[in-house]
């Protein structure tokens, strides 16, 4: 090569200002480009480890799994960043109607009556020698039937509402606790149980008057009114639902009205009104119609016949009766004063032996009715035996009633004949004479009451 030709190749390996050099032909075998294409060469050795060393990934994923597995259920649980959280499924069933809970109640109701009676008329001598007394033992099978069926013990449901399909449950749609259903049950029994209730004692038969009318009322307007949550006052006093099991769920139990809860606080204020201004009618009433010594003969005569072994219980009472008298050409309004005894026997008793008591109970009536100086008009004597169970009840009896002065006629006779004409108050020639006595026989059997 030339000496020319060399400060040729010189000056064309020499960039001018402001321009790149051109390649040089002689360095492409060391270009520096092509090291990033074979960077990724010395990766398989590094894929390679798990054939070499098997044991390590599975250590390292064994001391890695706790900490997984604690921060997987947390990290489900949070929705993802921007998104709304997901709503959760209906899990309460719908409250259920007022005639499916109505049906359940007259089977279950029939399913005891049934059961009681049966009992009762299987052991006549046990059952009738309780007489009216046995009232507390269908007062407790029913607290125990519904208490107990009605809780968690049997899922919150009796036969019937098995049978309906429903059940008793909290405000969580739980079932409650047998304590929690003993008190809900009691409180819609309590106004049956207090119907018809006489201690003597004025403030007592009072209040067990107004806890009646008031339960029984509010018991009465809440299970056919609360439409939307189907509570009776027995539920809302002690936050319970009876639901439909096979009802389409929802979100939530519905809550009840606040006008309900109104409208039953208005309605016990007007029971104790009623109850009160009754009770104050009746003593004004029985002031002028029963004194002092005829509340005295009463009081004897209960306990002097409540000393025979033959009577269980023994109920007596006097007062007028009114008797519209009409007859041509003037009609009125005649008062006769009447006794009436009702002895419950101690077990059953034929009509003759009936009979022979009947009369006893009189004379003792009359000789204690001189002995206080009372006097009426009218005399009934009830001879009855059966028995009470609370849920039903059976009894039948023998009615003997008359004019006093027939009474004292028979006594002195000693003769009783049944179909007698015996109650004649007043000549039969078109004179007036006391409806209640047409039958004209002092001696009749009643049927049976059940």
């Amino acid at each position: 090569m030339t000496e020319q030709e060399r400060e040729e190749r010189k000056s064309l390996s020499q960039p001018e200002p402001g321009r790149e050099p051109l390649p040089q032909p002689s360095e492409p075998e060391s270009h520096p480009q092509q090291a990033p294409q074979q960077a990724p060469q010395p990766e398989p050795p590094a894929m390679a480890e798990p054939t070499s060393e098997p044991a390590q990934p599975h250590r390292a994923e064994a001391e890695a799994r706790p900490e997984s597995d604690e921060t997987a259920p947390a990290q489900a649980a949070l929705p993802p960043t921007g998104e709304p959280a997901p709503t959760p499924e209906p899990q309460f069933p719908p409250p259920a109607g007022f005639w499916r809970r109505f049906g359940a109640w007259v089977l279950d109701y029939l399913l005891l009556a049934i059961t009681l009676l049966f009992l009762g008329l299987m052991f006549r001598q046990w059952s009738y020698a309780l007489g009216p007394r046995g009232r507390p033992i269908g007062l407790v099978a029913v607290l125990l039937y519904y208490g107990l069926l009605n809780s968690r013990l049997a899922g919150g449901q009796t036969l019937g509402k098995r049978l309906f399909r429903i059940a008793v449950r909290d405000e969580h749609n739980r079932p409650i606790s047998p304590l929690r259903s003993l008190l809900r049950t009691a409180i819609w029994v309590l106004p049956f149980a207090l119907n018809g209730f006489a201690s003597g004692n004025l403030v007592l038969d009072w209040l067990a008057a107004v806890l009646a009318l008031g339960l029984f009322g509010a018991l009465v307007y809440t299970m056919l009114f609360n439409r939307k949550a189907r509570q009776g006052i027995h539920d809302l006093l002690v936050r319970t639902y009876v639901v439909y099991l096979r009802g389409t769920p929802q979100a939530a139990f519905p809550k009840t009205w606040t006008f309900h809860w109104v409208v039953v606080g208005l309605w016990m204020v007007t029971a104790v009104v009623l109850v009160s201004a009754v009770t104050v009618a009746g003593r004004l009433t029985l002031e002028d119609a029963v004194s002092s010594r005829d509340e005295a003969l009463m009081e004897a005569v209960g306990r002097e016949l409540l000393q025979d072994p033959r009577v269980i219980h023994v109920f007596v009472s006097k007062g007028p009766v009114y008797m519209y008298i009409s007859r041509p050409g003037e009609s009125y309004r005649r008062q006769y004063m009447t006794m009436r005894v009702v002895v419950w026997h101690r077990g059953p008793i034929s009509q003759k032996d009936a009979e022979a008591l009947a009369f006893e109970v009189a004379r003792r009536v009359l000789e204690m009715a001189e002995q206080h100086k009372v006097s009426f008009d009218v005399l009934y004597v009830h001879i009855i035996y059966g028995f009470n169970l609370g849920v039903v009840w059976w009894r039948t009896g023998y009615y003997f009633g008359g004019p006093v002065t027939e009474w004292r006629r028979r006594l002195r006779s000693r003769s009783l004949d049944a179909g007698t004409p015996v109650v004649d108050i007043l000549p039969r020639h078109g004179g007036p004479a006391l409806q209640a006595f047409q039958t004209r026989t002092l001696l009749s059997k009643t049927r049976p009451s059940w």
